[in-house]
């Protein structure tokens, strides 16, 4: 399956992956049909949304509120990040449209670290005609 790694460099961060997620959808040349993107990893995210700094800070104080990292888990260690990524899932599918992915025009594809740095694996598959 085609995919692409990132490395992240914090423990919590947002990165933008839109622009990769796009070329490898036009390099499977498929006119018409879906994409889908996923990561191998249970603490990590995938969403589409507005990428902007302050935009993202806001997801990540939201998201600590939610999944505390110094609350009192029965998992060991990184229980936080799990729950975290549980809030959003691992994957996103999305429409290809005329050969490219047909996103609005302010959304993006972001990938979300809850438990970095790391080097992350996402997957990319692209079906259609």
């Amino acid at each position: 399956m085609p995919a692409f790694q990132v490395q992240t460099d914090r423990r919590v961060q947002a990165l933008d992956v839109t622009a990769t997620v796009e070329e490898m959808a036009v390099a499977a040349r498929v006119g018409e049909g879906l994409c889908v993107v996923s990561a191998s990893h249970t603490t990590v995210a995938l969403i589409v949304n507005e990428y902007v700094p302050d935009l993202m800070r806001d997801l990540e104080r939201w998201i600590a509120q939610q999944a505390p990292a110094g609350a009192v888990h029965d998992h060991p260690g990184n229980a936080d990040s799990h729950l975290r990524a549980a809030l959003f899932g691992s994957s996103v599918t999305l429409p290809v449209a005329g050969g490219e992915l047909a996103l609005g025009r302010w959304q993006s594809v972001i990938l979300l670290e809850f438990d970095g740095p790391r080097r992350r694996t996402v997957n990319v598959q692209v079906v259609g005609s």
